[in-house]
């Protein structure tokens, strides 16, 4: 064995900075989607016991009758899943069904990019190899100029990705913008018809629910109206001097018997 040798090995690479990749950008937008299905009534109770009835009912949900509950516009009664609510302003009992949920929708916007300022350049990289006169341990000459021309051509094609990379990443800045929002609107139309067609599974369910609870909310319904008419008949009778007799009552049947 006798003192390393070594070997510089250069190369130099001509390129044209002029490169095409196509460039895609997903972005996914959420809603949330609800459904309703109602019947409207009205209650006219005016028609039989005149305004007194109707100043009685509100004092009598008012009064939290069997829950009712107090809102902004009226009142609300929650019952077998679905809602009464009652607006005094327009004698309106509706009764409703409300299902939510949230929905996603993902878009995806494709562009093809050509990057680069297209001008001719030379790479140069080198790279050196040690081996010995004598071969000792298998380091020829031939074997350190190869593995020198493979380090060289390594450290070219690295030079040459970097090159690639940064024209890359400023073209994809300038379209950013551009792209996102294309992915953005694909996604907005997608979630449009994700929520349409949300929406019709949804009322269906609420028109179920709706059917579904019709007897228990006529029994509330009877409940509160009973309620409401005995109240009145207990004001007039008062109004007039009579006297209550028999007041009681069975479910939603008020059996009440006055003098007057």
């Amino acid at each position: 064995m006798c003192n390393p040798r070594r070997v510089v090995v250069r190369v130099a690479r001509q390129i044209v900075g002029q490169w095409q990749e196509a460039v895609e950008r997903e972005r996914e937008v959420t809603g949330q989607v609800e459904a309703t299905s109602q019947i409207v009534a009205e209650i006219a109770l005016a028609e039989e016991l005149g305004d007194l009835a109707l100043e009685t009912l509100d004092q009598v949900l008012a009064g939290g009758f069997r829950d009712w509950q107090q809102t902004d516009d009226g009142y609300r009664l929650e019952v077998a899943g679905v809602e009464m609510l009652y607006t005094p302003g327009t004698r309106d009992l509706r009764i409703q069904a409300t299902a939510q949920d949230v929905v996603s929708a993902v878009g995806r916007a494709r562009m093809e990019l050509e990057y680069g300022d297209g001008q001719p350049r030379e790479i140069t990289a080198e790279a050196v190899g040690r081996y010995y006169s004598d071969g000792w341990g298998g380091r020829t000459e031939r074997r350190a100029r190869e593995e020198a021309q493979q380090e060289a051509e390594r450290k070219a094609e690295q030079q040459e990705r970097a090159l690639r990379e940064k024209a890359k990443l400023e073209r994809i800045a300038a379209v950013e913008p551009e792209l996102e929002e294309q992915a953005a609107a694909v996604a907005r139309e997608r979630l449009r018809e994700t929520v349409e067609q949300r929406r019709s599974e949804l009322r269906i369910d609420t028109d179920a629910a709706l059917e579904a609870s019709l007897e228990e909310v006529q029994q509330e319904v009877n409940f509160l109206i009973g309620e409401t008419y005995r109240q009145t008949l207990l004001r007039v009778v008062e109004l007039r001097g009579g006297r209550v007799i028999r007041d009681d009552q069975v479910g939603s049947m008020v059996n009440l018997m006055a003098e007057i």
